[in-house]
């Protein structure tokens, strides 16, 4: 089975772009609450536009949703996913565990995808995803490609993997530096990138500097091959802060090499690495897919900026500044300035040129070029090309129809022995249905919610779709198949003649969920917990206890602190560590990642203790994790006071 090839899309036009060169879905966010919240991104009535052009076409589009949310957030982002869930997008990639329960309870329809920035990235923490009722994991980039067969050998879901794009030092949604850099935080959809930024070391008074962060760019063209035969759901490029030119190449190039008939591949590799040359990303690596990628992918003497370089900033004016060209450079190229330092440049659009006074349009190599720019540019810094001037695709909004929406019913379903009640509950007037059944007491098959639910969700109505649909049943009830489908048909026959007027006279209202309503439980007073790195006996205040890595742990009073990154090949022995801790008394163990949920599963008299990079930044990721078997949920590290303080007073357990 051919993969799917998943493209970026910051816009609209990006969006159709892609699909035109060949991407059978794209994955696309709105202002708020993804992590590209610098892109150009979506509003509602382009993203409504993008739905309806999917749809017309046989393709997919993704809503990324994939930030961390905080709890006076949940009622926006709900209501959010109210709106975009009309438009029925294939799936919503998500980082957020409370968002996971939002979705899961308010909106089932919908796909759930997990972020990479959830960072499961080994077979049990696919399967703590499956628990959640995910339906596709996002693997981190780290995960080799031997790691990557192992896992989709026993993944019961769909695996998608990131083949082409930028890369980062760090382990997605475990990363701090943009954060504690300046406080913009990449978990929130604001990384400024200071990973890409020169760096200085000094070692016993010898001093050097370099980027000792910064990437190279992820490249796997010559990888498809494998990929394609390991029966990975999804191939996705990195790019939303791309524009048309860059998407374009690279989807052509993906697509050419998936297509290609296996004695055409080599011709077919070579055609693609000359379209994708032109795409001016940084330097191709294979990124951590092996350990010698691994080795390789940061080069500590290369400036961490993407591009060609053009030339070198010579001087700079008022309103401009002069270019001195090692290549070719048009008007409507796109340029990034790089000051020597390897701080943040300035990228812009080149839209007016002079050479000599004379207005034109092209500068050649050699070239001495005047580009008007009114802002501050660094003197000396390096210009690179990051993007040829290309014709966008052309597309007038009018010629781009809405999706035709559908009026969202929510049922709430009931049954018992005397028959199955059913209530429109967001209709105005409130309408309820019965039907008497031979219900009987269940020995075995006994009827289930899932079931159910999904079995109701089916209306046979164009202009009607189903939104939440609570099910209840007040005991073990058993009813034929074929009984429960024709219930089903005649409900929905009933719907019809109720609104003799289709879905036009059906008159809706919203059911906003109380995301604010205060528990009653006072939090307790808890005992501090330090968090030690070493086997050391370190003196605490009284009161206080410790918790440390599992393979230093040695007393039964502390905790047992596992690893967050545990590649598929090391889970033995991680759960060889945790068995022998157990057995040593020890009983409360800190995770920090969900697979360990999966792991300490068979060991029913401990305590879980959530902690760092495992996030919980709102009530709802609390109580999923609560559900989970956590007694105790640590406040996400980059909250303020203010937001945990609001966290603490909707949740009804220990933060």
């Amino acid at each position: 089975m051919v993969p799917e090839l998943l493209a970026p899309a910051g816009s609209l036009g990006v969006a159709i772009t892609a699909y035109k060169n060949g991407a059978d879905a794209v994955y696309a966010g709105l202002g708020r609450f993804n992590a590209r919240e610098m892109a150009d991104n979506f509003s509602y009535e382009d993203m409504s536009r993008l739905a309806e052009y999917a749809r017309r076409r046989n393709k997919r589009y993704y809503l990324a949703l994939n930030t961390l949310v905080k709890e006076p957030e949940l009622e926006e982002v709900y209501s959010t996913l109210e709106r975009v869930s009309a438009l029925e997008p294939h799936g919503v990639i998500v980082q957020d565990i409370g968002l996971v329960r939002l979705i899961r309870t308010y909106f089932p329809s919908l796909s759930i995808h997990a972020s990479t920035q959830m960072g499961l990235h080994n077979s049990a923490g696919v399967l703590a995803a499956q628990r959640m009722g995910i339906d596709r994991v996002i693997l981190e980039r780290q995960v080799t490609l031997d790691e990557l067969t192992s896992i989709i050998t026993v993944s019961p879901l769909e695996i998608e993997v990131f083949v082409h794009g930028a890369l980062c030092c760090s382990l997605s949604g475990s990363c701090l530096f943009s954060s504690w850099i300046g406080g913009w935080s990449g978990n929130r959809g604001r990384c400024k990138q200071p990973c890409r930024r020169r760096f200085y070391h000094s070692d016993r008074g010898k001093k050097s500097s370099g980027f000792f962060f910064s990437t190279q760019d992820l490249y796997s063209l010559d990888l498809l091959d494998d990929l394609k035969h390991m029966g990975i759901a999804s191939l996705k490029i990195e790019g939303r802060l791309k524009h048309e030119g860059y998407v374009a190449r690279v989807v052509q190039a993906y697509r050419l090499v998936l297509d290609a008939p296996a004695e055409q591949a080599g011709t077919a590799l070579g055609k693609a690495k000359a379209v994708l040359a032109d795409s001016f990303g940084r330097k191709w690596s294979h990124g951590f897919f092996s350990n010698q990628d691994a080795e390789q992918v940061i080069q500590s003497r290369s400036l961490g900026v993407s591009g060609q370089l053009a030339g070198t900033v010579s001087q700079v004016r008022e309103n401009g500044f002069y270019l001195e060209t090692i290549r070719k450079v048009q008007t409507g190229d796109r340029i990034r300035i790089q000051p020597k330092s390897g701080d943040e440049g300035p990228a812009l659009t080149i839209t007016k040129m002079h050479i000599r006074k004379k207005l034109v349009h092209t500068a050649r190599k050699g070239n001495t070029v005047f580009i008007h720019y009114p802002r501050e540019v660094p003197v000396k810094g390096l210009v690179f090309l990051t993007e040829k001037t290309s014709r966008p695709v052309p597309f007038d909004r009018t010629n781009f129809p809405l999706y035709k929406l559908k009026k969202t019913i929510n049922l709430a379903v009931s049954l018992s022995r005397t028959g199955i009640d059913i209530a429109l509950t967001n209709v105005r007037p409130v309408l309820s249905w019965h039907r008497d059944l031979p219900l009987e007491k269940a020995e075995k098959h006994a009827l289930d919610a899932a079931g159910i639910t999904t079995l109701f969700r089916s209306t046979r109505m164009e202009s009607v779709r189903t939104g939440v649909v609570l099910v209840s049943i007040k005991e073990p009830l058993f009813l034929p198949l074929s009984l429960l489908k024709q219930t089903r048909r005649d409900f929905w026959q009933w719907v019809k003649e109720s609104f003799p007027g289709g879905a036009a006279g059906i008159e809706t209202f919203r059911e906003v969920p109380d995301f604010h309503e205060k528990v009653q439980t006072k939090q307790p007073d808890m005992q501090p917990v330090y968090l030690i790195s070493c086997r050391k006996k370190k003196s605490l205040p009284g009161g206080s206890r410790a918790a440390r890595p599992i393979e230093e742990v040695h007393s039964p009073s502390e905790e047992a602190s596992l690893p967050h990154f545990t590649p598929e090949g090391s889970l033995p022995s991680l759960k060889s560590m945790i068995h022998q801790a157990y057995t040593r008394g020890i009983r409360t163990f800190r995770i920090t990642s969900l697979f360990h949920i999966e792991l300490l599963r068979k060991y029913p008299d401990i305590s879980m203790v959530s902690s760092y990079p495992l996030p919980a930044a709102n009530s709802l990721a609390a109580r999923e994790l609560h559900d989970l078997g956590i007694q105790r949920v640590q406040a996400w590290i980059e909250l303020e006071k203010q937001a945990v303080q609001q966290m603490t007073e909707h949740t009804e357990f220990p933060v």
